[in-house]
C-alpha cells in the first residue's frame, strides 16, 4: 500500500537523478519519465502507463490503484478480530493474517496506511467511515503505547498513526499523545553516549545497543519540537 502511494505522490516531488544505466527526471505536476535499463515509464496526469522489458505493456488509472487499495484495506479489516489484544496485522501465512498485540513494533502501520488514504480523499464517504473504525477499533489498544518505554519502537507505534489524525481533525488530544511519547522516547536518550537507547534486553547485557531503525523513529522528536515548539526535541 505506501509503495503505491509513492507513485501517487511522485508527482508532487521536484528533482533529477542521474546515473550510468538511466536518466530520472520527475518534473511537479507534470509528467514523470523513467528511461534506461530497456524500462519506460511515464506518469502523465491521471495515468500510468508502463513499457517493461521484453515488450509487455500495462496501463492503470490512479482511480484504479485507489480502488484496488481500498479493496485490500477493506477485506484487511474484515478480519481483524473482534476480542482479544491481538488485532494489528502483522505478517500472512497460508493467506491468513497473523495479529498481535499493540505492543509489538509494527502495531501502528496498519491503522496509518488507512488514515493514508483518508489524506488522499478527505471528503469521502469511505475516508471518513475508515477513520471512525480506525479510532473505535486500534486507538483504544494503541494509545497506551505512549508511555512504554522499553525501546525506541515507541516512533513506529506512535508516530504515523496520530500524527495523521491529527492532521485529518485536528484534535488536541492526538496531539497530546503525541506529545507524551516524544517525552517517552526523549527519557531513552543518554547525554553520555550521545544516542537513544534501542532496546533494553539482558541477551546484551550492559551493552548500548543501538540499531539503524532508530534514525526513522526519531521523526517522532522532530515532529514534536516543531509543532510543539520545544526545542528540547531536536536539541
Amino acid at each position: 500500500g505506501l509503495i503505491l502511494f509513492g507513485i501517487f505522490y511522485s508527482k508532487k516531488l521536484k528533482k533529477d537523478i542521474e546515473n550510468k544505466d538511466n536518466t530520472t527526471k520527475v518534473i511537479e505536476n507534470n509528467t514523470t519519465k523513467i528511461i534506461g535499463g530497456g524500462n519506460t515509464t511515464k506518469m502523465s496526469g491521471g495515468n500510468t502507463t508502463k513499457i517493461i522489458g521484453g515488450g509487455i505493456t500495462k496501463t492503470s488509472s490512479d482511480n484504479e490503484s485507489i480502488n484496488m487499495i481500498k479493496t485490500k484495506i477493506e477485506k484487511t479489516l474484515n478480519t481483524i478480530p473482534k476480542s482479544g489484544n491481538e488485532i494489528f496485522p502483522w505478517y500472512s501465512e497460508n493467506n491468513r493474517w497473523k495479529f498481535d498485540e499493540s505492543s509489538k513494533w509494527i502495531s501502528g502501520f496498519f491503522p496509518a496506511q488507512v488514515l493514508f488514504m483518508n489524506i488522499h480523499e478527505p471528503n469521502s464517504t469511505w475516508s471518513k467511515d475508515k477513520l471512525n473504525q480506525v479510532v473505535q477499533t486500534f486507538f483504544p489498544k494503541l494509545e497506551d503505547q505512549k508511555t512504554n518505554g522499553t525501546s525506541h519502537d515507541i516512533g513506529f507505534k506512535i508516530f504515523l498513526p496520530y500524527v495523521l489524525a491529527y492532521k485529518i481533525t485536528n484534535d488536541n488530544n492526538y496531539k497530546n499523545i503525541i506529545e507524551t511519547a516524544a517525552k517517552t522516547l526523549s527519557s531513552r536518550y543518554n547525554d553520555k553516549v550521545g544516542m537513544i537507547k534501542s532496546w533494553d534486553n539482558s541477551r546484551y547485557g550492559d551493552e548500548f545497543v543501538v540499531i539503524t531503525d532508530n534514525l526513522m523513529n526519531l521523526e517522532l522528536l522532530l515532529w514534536a519540537g516543531k509543532n510543539l515548539n520545544n526545542p528540547l526535541y531536536t536539541k
